[in-house]
């Protein structure tokens, strides 16, 4: 690896402890298909067969491991499509760890698994709206600012996700350096009255109409209830426009014209280190690959490319932290709630622990029944 640009002492040592690097053999090189259907690592486990795809991966302790040897002799990876599907297999009995609970069972989650149901606010994650540049519904920022303050995330994340995610003031958690800070501001803050007033300043929404992306397949009713708030607080109609992968729906996003209306795109992440930069650059810089949404402003990428080259940690956030005011000032998109890190396991297990970048501790997981 080489660098092409310099880097910051505080924003190396978070990349060079995180998962972004690995040594290869080199099979790797000689027969790279080989290689990413039985990769050769030199951890806490090994692969002795190539995984199944769509079914399953399926690692053995490794003997040769030099450090302290994994508790558990095998972990199967199972592959699920249907995050409901696999909540059952845990009451079931026949899934031992279920790193992240589907919405549909976080009602009934901590009644089920008791003190083995987990939740831990501080995770990495986060969702956004984002709103075509090109779209003709969106152009006036006003109208953006009208549409977020007519959300009430505190009900919808109370009702619906039952305390497993907080609204969100900026892009990073308090438990980021430099993150934490009520970036949005009054933008972000729920009030009928005053996003009215916005919409009607903005101009209004040509047809009175907007639309949300979302897949076809899905409940979709954190969208639904989106919807009903802005028709309720914001007497805008609102529907949603389904699309089979989100793949497509991204395609569709992109190729947005000039003479189209265009619709809202939720989208989300979860950084790889605990740095500000992590939470905001991979998704909002010009052509980054994450950067969804197309978003591109100079001063905003020069904040960051200045934030990453700055040898002192603390200058480094400042810059980072220009760059996302810069980010809220165009309000092109905007977080709506941040992730706690959210899990169940089986009554077989003992010591799960998952990190807030939502790395699982598969060495120190005990089995404690066959």
């Amino acid at each position: 690896m080489a660098l092409v640009a310099p880097l910051g002492k505080g924003l190396l040592e978070n990349f060079v402890a995180g998962p972004q690097i690995f040594p290869m053999p080199s099979v790797a090189m000689t027969d790279p298909d080989a290689f990413s259907k039985q990769p050769i690592g030199n951890g806490y486990y090994l692969m002795k067969e190539p995984w199944v795809p769509n079914q399953k991966i399926v690692i053995d302790r490794n003997p040769n491991y030099k450090g302290t040897p994994a508790l558990a002799d095998t972990v199967e990876f199972r592959i699920y499509n249907d995050s409901t599907a696999e909540w059952a297999d845990l009451q079931a009995g026949n899934l031992d760890v279920e790193p992240q609970l589907p919405q549909s069972a976080l009602a009934t989650a901590a009644s089920v698994l008791g003190d083995r149901y987990v939740n831990i606010p501080g995770s990495l994650g986060f969702g956004y709206y984002a709103f075509p540049q090109q779209g003709t519904a969106f152009k006036s920022k006003d109208v953006r600012i009208a549409i977020a303050k007519a959300i009430n995330w505190d009900d919808i994340n109370s009702k619906l996700f039952y305390g497993t995610q907080v609204r969100a003031g900026s892009f990073a958690p308090k438990t980021i350096l430099g993150g934490g800070e009520d970036v949005c501001g009054e933008n972000c803050v729920f009030d009928p009255a005053a996003a009215k007033a916005k919409l009607a300043s903005g101009g209004g929404i040509a047809g009175n109409a907007i639309q949300f992306a979302a897949l076809q397949g899905g409940p979709n009713t954190t969208s639904k209830a989106v919807c009903n708030q802005i028709q309720t607080n914001l007497g805008v109609a609102c529907t949603l426009k389904l699309f089979p992968d989100f793949g497509t729906m991204l395609e569709a996003y992109a190729n947005i014209s000039a003479s189209d209306p265009g619709f809202i795109l939720s989208g989300g992440w979860a950084a790889d280190n605990p740095t500000l930069q992590n939470m905001i650059g991979p998704s909002f810089t010009t052509g980054a690959a994450n950067n969804y949404i197309g978003y591109s402003n100079k001063s905003f990428d020069a904040l960051i490319t200045q934030g990453n080259a700055a040898a002192d940690p603390a200058k480094q956030v400042a810059l980072w932290q220009q760059a996302e005011a810069v980010l809220y000032g165009d309000f092109v998109a905007y977080a709506t709630s941040f992730y706690n890190t959210t899990y169940g396991y089986s009554t077989r297990v003992s010591n799960v622990k998952i990190d807030p970048t939502a790395y699982i501790n598969i060495s120190e997981i005990a089995v404690i029944a066959p």
